[in-house]
C-alpha cells in the first residue's frame, strides 16, 4: 500500500497530540452514550425506539462525514474541512440541547454526527497515513479510553447535575472548539494527502472480515446504547451503574496494552478468543442482573469489545494488502452500531430490554461463526502468501466507532 505522507512538521509530537484530541472530541457522544441515553429518557421522556433513532442519526451522520473526507471534500483546504466539522458538531448538539422534541433531536444528531465524522476522519487520516500508524492509532485508542473514563466518572455527572440533558449536549457543542487550535497546525491552503491504492485484493475474504465487524457491532450497538437503562431498570442504583461503566472503561484502557503482544503471537487465536468472551458476557447481561453479574459481565464485555475492535480489523490485510477494503472498516463499525442502536430501541420498547439483549447475544454468536468462516477462507486462499506488513488502517477501525 502506497501513501503520500503528510509533510514534515517541526513539532510532530504536538501534531500527533492534536490529532488525538480531535479524535477524542469527535466521539464524545459515543463514548458517553449510556449517560446521554439515560438523560434523554429521564428528562425528555424519549422511548427506547426514539432514543435509538437519535443514536442512529448520529452514527449515520458520522459515517457520512468520514466518507465525505475520504471521497468528497478531501481536496478542500484542511482548515475549511475542520471549520465545517466544528460548526456541524456545535450546531447539531446545540439543536438537541434545546429539547424541542424527537424531530429536532434526530436532525441535530444527524448534523452533529456529520461533523463528528469530518473531524475524526481528518484526524484518523493523518494518524494512519504516517510512518508509525499502529503506534499513533494505539495512542488514540488509549486517549479515547481515558477520555471516556473522565466523561463517565466526573464530567457528565457534574454537568448533568447542574444543567440536565440540555447542559450535557451543550458540553459536546463546546468541546468542538478543540478544532480551533488544531487548525493552526496547518497552512491556509494545505490539503489532505492522497493515498494511492494498487495491487491484488481477495474480495471475499475482505468482505467476510468486514461482515464479522458489522454483525459484531450490531450487538455492541444494542448493549452499549442501552446498558445503563437496562441496569437501572433492573433496580441497580444509578451511581453504582455509572461507576461500573467508568471502571469498565479503565479496564479497557489496560486491555489496549495487550494488543501488541497479541498481534505478534497468534493474532487470529486471540481475535477469536476475545470475540468469544464478548459473546459470553452478552449472555450474562441478557439474563436477570445482580450487582455481581452486572459488574463482571460489563468489565469483560467492554475490555474484550475494545480488543475486538482493534484485533479483528488487522486480519483484513491478509486479503487486502493494499488497503482498499481496510479503509471501509470505520463505515462497517459505524453502520453496525447504528443498526444495533435502532434495533435495540425498537425491540426494547415492544418486548423488553432482556429480549433486546438476547438479540445482541445472538448477533455476537453469529459474528463468532463468521470469524471462523473467515479463517477457513484464509486457509484456502491467502495463508500461503507472505504476510502483509501494513496493518495500521486495521487498528484505525476501533478509533472510528
Amino acid at each position: 500500500m502506497t501513501f503520500v505522507p503528510p509533510p514534515p512538521r517541526k513539532h510532530p509530537r504536538l501534531f500527533v497530540a492534536a490529532m488525538i484530541a480531535l479524535g477524542c472530541a469527535a466521539f464524545t457522544f459515543f463514548l458517553g452514550a449510556p449517560i446521554f441515553v439515560a438523560l434523554m429518557a429521564r428528562e425528555w421522556g424519549f422511548t427506547p425506539s426514539q432514543i435509538g433513532s437519535v443514536v442512529t442519526a448520529d452514527t449515520v451522520g458520522n459515517t457520512l462525514g468520514a466518507l465525505a473526507v475520504a471521497r468528497g471534500i478531501r481536496a478542500w483546504p484542511i482548515r475549511r474541512i475542520m471549520t465545517a466539522g466544528m460548526l456541524a458538531m456545535a450546531g447539531g448538539n446545540a439543536l438537541i440541547a434545546l429539547g424541542l422534541g424527537l424531530g429536532a433531536a434526530v436532525a441535530g444528531g444527524l448534523v452533529a454526527g456529520i461533523g463528528n465524522g469530518i473531524v475524526s476522519g481528518t484526524a484518523i487520516g493523518f494518524l494512519t497515513f504516517s510512518e508509525q500508524p499502529q503506534r499513533n492509532v494505539g495512542l488514540l485508542v488509549v486517549g479515547q479510553n481515558l477520555y471516556a473514563m473522565l466523561l463517565m466518572a466526573l464530567v457528565l455527572p457534574m454537568v448533568s447535575a447542574h444543567g440536565g440533558a440540555g447542559g450535557a449536549f451543550l458540553f459536546i457543542a463546546a468541546v468542538s472548539a478543540v478544532c480551533l487550535p488544531a487548525m493552526l497546525l496547518f497552512t491556509p491552503r494545505e490539503i489532505i494527502p492522497v493515498a494511492f491504492r494498487e495491487g491484488e485484493v481477495h474480495r471475499l475474504g475482505a468482505y467476510v472480515t468486514l461482515l464479522t465487524l458489522y454483525v459484531f457491532y450490531v450487538g455492541v450497538g444494542i448493549i452499549w446504547t442501552f446498558l445503563a437503562t437496562r441496569a437501572e431498570g433492573a433496580g441497580l442504583p444509578k451511581d453504582f451503574v455509572q461507576h461500573t461503566l467508568a471502571i469498565a472503561n479503565f479496564a479497557s484502557l489496560g486491555a489496549c496494552f495487550l494488543v501488541q503482544p497479541m498481534a505478534r503471537h497468534h493474532l487470529y487465536g486471540w481475535s477469536l478468543a476475545v470475540v468469544v468472551v464478548s459473546c459470553a458476557a452478552s449472555y450474562v447481561l441478557a439474563a436477570p442482573l445482580t450487582h455481581a453479574s452486572f459488574v463482571g459481565a460489563t468489565l469483560a464485555f467492554v475490555a474484550c469489545w475494545t480488543l475486538t475492535g482493534i484485533l479483528v480489523p488487522t486480519l483484513t490485510p491478509a486479503f487486502d494488502p493494499v488497503g482498499r477494503h481496510v479503509a471501509l472498516t470505520p463505515a462497517a463499525l459505524g453502520m453496525g452500531y447504528s443498526t444495533g442502536s435502532f434495533a435495540g430501541g425498537f425491540i426494547g420498547e415492544r418486548m423488553g430490554s432482556a429480549q433486546a439483549f438476547q438479540v445482541a447475544a445472538a448477533c455476537l454468536t453469529a459474528a463468532t461463526a463468521i470469524l471462523v468462516v473467515q479463517r477457513v477462507i484464509a486457509h484456502r486462499t491467502v495463508m500461503r502468501r507472505p504476510p502483509a506488513a501494513h496493518v495500521g488502517l486495521g487498528a484505525a477501525g476501533r478509533a472510528a466507532h
